[in-house]
């Protein structure tokens, strides 16, 4: 973007302020940031301020919502990674924080949300490996960074399949990775990126947005 590198930055930042925007005015139960929130494992202050004052607004919103924050490759966890900073761990914000699978409840237990990191220094990522719906929750939800390829030994740092997408037992599957929004369910699971909320690459096609999920016990429902 050259000289225009400030002002897009600008937009970035309103972009996700617009997010929380939607997610307060719509009086969302949870919202999930499916990778690479950060650019880089450490980044600068100012973002990580950025990121804390929107977290704080979803806090602060009448009733609270919670946050879930998934790793990935650009934000991986390692040593020094911002995931280990204490600012980060405010009520209602849910982080993938250590290595391998993990499940987070929402509504008592009836929402089980699962997750699995990305490492610093990891070869090769498989999102869905390990993660498995829990029996008792009404719905299961994988937020998973990754590209969807037809085999596991695609060019790519984090992968997963459609065969593994169809057979993951999840209700709908978040994913992150893919700049552009585009639809991957397979079978009886639902699954989409979002794309990134505001333009990142000269080569991107579509505009930025963000995607809002609904549960019923016949359907998930995307806007």
């Amino acid at each position: 973007f050259g000289e225009r590198i400030s002002a897009h930055q600008q937009r970035i930042e309103a972009a996700f302020s617009r997010c929380i925007d939607l997610a307060i005015d719509r009086r969302v139960d949870a919202v999930c940031i499916a990778g690479d929130l950060f650019v880089v494992p450490q980044p600068s202050e100012r973002a990580v301020q950025i990121a804390l004052r929107q977290l704080r607004r979803l806090a602060g919103a009448t009733p609270p919502i919670p946050c879930f924050i998934l790793p990935a490759n650009h934000d991986c966890l390692g040593p020094g990674c911002v995931y280990h900073r204490p600012e980060l761990f405010m009520d209602g914000v849910h982080i993938w924080d250590s290595p391998g699978p993990r499940v987070f409840h929402l509504a008592g237990g009836a929402v089980a949300i699962h997750g699995k990191p990305q490492v610093c220094g990891q070869g090769r990522h498989y999102a869905l490996d390990g993660i498995g719906p829990d029996t008792g929750a009404r719905f299961n939800i994988a937020v998973a960074h990754a590209a969807v390829r037809p085999t596991r030994d695609a060019p790519d740092a984090c992968l997963v399949t459609p065969d593994e997408i169809g057979a993951c037992g999840m209700d709908y599957v978040a994913f992150g990775h893919w700049h552009n929004p585009s639809d991957q369910s397979k079978g009886r699971v639902v699954a989409a990126f979002s794309g990134s909320p505001e333009i990142l690459a000269v080569d991107q096609r579509d505009r930025g947005q963000a995607i809002i999920v609904s549960f019923s016990d016949n359907a998930v429902a995307l806007e």
